[in-house]
Order: structure tokens, then sequence, then C-alpha cells
């Protein structure tokens, strides 16, 4: 959703995880409609889309743009374990930082940065009443609404680039936003109204483009206090079809992103830039069908979905229309059921006075007792091959680098869970050491292994009791070409 339009896209997962973008068109803006709480008019843009598209999706998955969003801010606390602790921390955060009661916004944390001392948390939060007359809405549609998050982070998630710095700046007829983000820190944003379209236009080409130089200083300045580390003079990708605003970048202005290769479509390459935000809420919806759809990453950061809205909002909107959808085909189903009632009466006579020859029923009796035998082998069968065939190949390369200075806590060999997956994660443990560099030799040695992939270090934490460094480490195993 934007101020000045509501663009819509329609997409088809295949099996091979390419997804096939099957609608793509925009339709009149509603974005006021969310800022006011107008739920008639919400309805009317979800009733639009439905005529738009008539196999309309079981889930709606919406980006707002980050003006929107009452805060989009990392925010620095110290490492700690404790729910309690961490619960009073965001407490902390919301009344001294955001400054606003929590009880009125839902929020997100989809970025966690974590170093030795600290952790760093994105939070992204909006108000209530207005995402709470969205889904009231949909509704009153029969749509159901999966996810709310912010235009930034779909762009993010369309781009995939997480271990590169990021500016996006979008521009719309009265506000103007840059997003910045860093792989060490996380995400904020800086409202600048003053270079909004309809301000831009009062501005000469030469003092268009010392405003645009004012902002960026005043936005690098921001992201050094910020991300403490920041590369200067970073490019920009500017959102806007404003030609003399992305000119008055000049050399700094990022060329227009295209879709990721996984993506067949017929929009043309130059329009593809202008699809990013739509596309990256899309892919929301593939995250539980692609779990690693934000690989790869930085191992020092947690990379999750941006969705503010809670689980049970979520579970309530998908459960309204289920419930209007079995009313309205209540009558068909019934009228189904009476078709087989019937022909059940009918076939029920028939095999009553139907006498099965003695030859016949012996075999079946023998048939029946021997197929229960065949159906156990079967199980153990289906058994040996979720197993993992190469465990002490495995372990073996594992005890080949291992330094004296480190132990195990523990080690898992194969997924249990989905054999399919078995190898993306072949060997999860916990090491444990008093040298915390000890760690990074140890999975460093593993990687050059040649019977392993990617090592990635999941977490590393203290152990209170014994103040040991203990790593979460996960192996996929090298295939075979």
């Amino acid at each position: 959703m934007r101020p000045d339009r509501t663009q819509v896209i329609q997409g088809i997962l295949k099996r091979n995880k390419t997804i096939e973008i099957v609608f793509a068109e925009e339709i009149d803006p509603y974005l006021n409609a969310f800022e006011s709480g107008d739920v008639g008019r919400l309805q009317d843009m979800f009733l639009d889309i439905k005529d738009l598209v008539p196999t309309f999706a079981e889930e709606v998955f919406i980006a707002l743009p980050d003006y929107v969003f009452v805060s989009a801010d990392c925010y620095t606390r110290k490492k700690i374990s404790d729910s309690e602790a961490l619960k009073k921390q965001m407490d902390e955060i919301f009344r001294e930082k955001i400054r606003i009661s929590e009880d009125k916004v839902y929020y997100s944390i989809p970025l966690i940065c974590t170093n030795t001392y600290e952790v760093k948390r994105t939070i992204y939060s909006i108000y209530k009443d207005n995402v709470d007359a969205l889904v009231e809405a949909s509704k009153y549609a029969d749509v159901a609404v999966a996810s709310i998050e912010p235009a930034s982070y779909a762009y993010f998630r369309s781009l995939n680039k997480w271990d590169e710095e990021q500016y996006l700046f979008q521009v719309f007829e009265n506000t103007a936003t840059m997003v910045s983000y860093s792989q060490v820190a996380g995400i904020f944003k800086a409202d600048f109204d003053g270079v909004s379209e309809k301000n831009c236009k009062r501005y000469t080409a030469d003092a268009l483009e010392n405003e645009i130089e004012g902002m960026m200083t005043k936005v690098e300045m921001s992201a050094k206090t910020t991300f403490e580390i920041f590369v200067a003079n970073l490019s920009v990708r500017v959102l806007s079809d404003n030609d003399e605003i992305r000119k008055a970048f000049k050399d700094r202005i990022h060329p227009k992103d295209g879709f990721p290769s996984g993506v067949i479509t017929d929009l043309l390459e130059a329009e593809q830039f202008n699809w990013m935000i739509p596309l990256g809420a899309m892919l929301g919806s593939c995250e539980e069908a692609i779990p690693d759809m934000y690989e790869p990453h930085p191992n020092f950061i947690s990379v999750e979905s941006a969705n503010v809205l809670p689980q049970e909002v979520r579970k309530n909107s998908k459960y309204h229309r289920y419930r209007n959808l079995a009313k309205k085909y209540m009558k068909i189903l019934i009228a189904v059921l009476l078709v087989l009632s019937v022909c059940e009466v009918g076939l029920t006579f028939y095999f009553n006075t139907f006498r099965v020859p003695e030859t016949l029923q012996s075999d079946y009796d023998k048939a029946y007792l021997e197929f229960d035998q065949v159906k156990k082998e079967m199980e153990i069968i289906s058994a040996a091959k979720e197993e993992d065939q190469e465990a002490l190949e495995a372990l073996e390369a594992l005890l080949a680098s291992k330094p004296p200075s480190i132990g195990f806590s523990d080690i898992d060999i194969g997924d249990k869970n989905a054999s399919k997956d078995k190898d993306k994660k072949w060997i999860r443990f916990t090491i444990k050491t008093a040298d915390p560099l000890a760690i990074r030799d140890y999975t460093t040695t593993l990687s050059q292994d040649s019977r392993l992939d990617t090592v990635n270090i999941e977490q590393i934490v203290t152990d209170t009791g014994t103040n040991l460094k203990a790593a979460t480490v996960s192996v996929t195993k090298k295939k075979v070409e």
C-alpha cells in the first residue's frame, strides 16, 4: 500500500522453489483509509482485489510505507538469557526510547545482532488501532490477513543481501523516509519530509542538490552514531518516480534493482524495480515452505519475519474466513452427502445379497493375516531410510581436527524430522571451552574438510555454571555432483 496507489501481486511457489508471478496490477490508493482507520474503505480495497484475482490467495501479505510505523530503530542492551530480565529490557525500551505504551502498538523484532557483550534488536512498531481496523475490514470481505510489515524490510527480503550495508530512500507526495541497514547492528529510519515530492517542486536544481546533500550528511552522522561502523558515501536506492529527485543524488544513486533469479515474471526489467516491495511482501508467504529463505547471512545476526501481526490476530482472521466459507458451501455439501447416502443404501443392499465363494474367502483370510507382517517389514525399511548412513564418517570429521582445549556437550547427526532436508543440518553439536578463539579456529578448520560444506555458528553463550563459552554449531553435508 502506497499513498498514491495500491500494488497487487500474486505468485505461485513451484516445486523447485522458484516463484512464478501470475498477476501484477495497480489499483486506487487506500493508504489514507488505513491511516484514518476507515473500515468501510478498507473493505472496498479487499473487494477490489478479489474482483481482480478470481483465484484469490488464502492469505494476504501487506507492506506499508515506513513512515506509518511508530518506530523503526535498533536498540542496544546487554546480553541476557533470563526471560524476566529480557521483558524488563523491552519495557525500558518502550518507556525510555520509543516513548509509547507497549499496550498501544503491535511490534516485531526481525533482526537481532549479537556480539560478545551486547545485543542490538531492530524493533518495528505500529499503532494497534490502525491494524485492527484493517483486520476488521478483511473479515467483512472474507479475506485472511497473514502479515503486515514495513516496506523497507520487504525490499531487503527481495534483495537478500544481509551482508551488505544499505540505504533505502522512500519518497512520496507529502513524505520522505530514509531507512539505513547495517549487518552489525540492524535498521533505523529517519523522516525527511522537507524533501518530499511536493516540497522539492519549490527548489531549483542546485537548491535540491544542496537539500539532498544536507539530508545525507545528517543520515550519515546518525548512522555513525547508531551503527558505529558504516561505509561512507554509500550509494542510495531511491524509490521515487520523480526524475528531478533521482538526478539530485548524482553519482550516489544506486542502479535500479530487478527481481532475483528465482522469480519468473513477464514484467519488463525496467518495471521490476517498482515491484520489489510487493514482491518482498509476497515472499513472506514462502517463509515456512523455504526455511533457508534468509540464507546466506552473517552468523552473528538472526534474520526473521518483520510481521507485526500477533499470532493470535492472524489465527482469528484465518478462522473467520474459514467459518464464512463453510457457511457459503454448506448447502452444496449437504446435497453431495445426500447423493452419497442414496448410493450407499443401494450398494449395501447389493452386497448383502451377494455371496462370496468359499475358496475366495479362504484366500482372502490368508492374505489378510500375511499383510500385517508385510506392513511391519515395510515400516522397518522406511525407518532405515530415515537413518543417517554416514554417522561414523561425520563423527570422524569432527574429531579429526578437535583441539584439546574444547569439549563436546552434545552431538546430533542426521535430521530426524525431515529426511528430504537431512543434509541441510547434517551435524549439529555444542562445544564448550574456556578459550573463545578456539571456537573460531576449530570451525575454520572444520570448514576446510572435504566431507563438509557450510559450518555455521548459530549462537555463542556463556555457561553461567562453569563460566565457559558454549557454541552451538550446525554443519551441512557436501553434495556429491
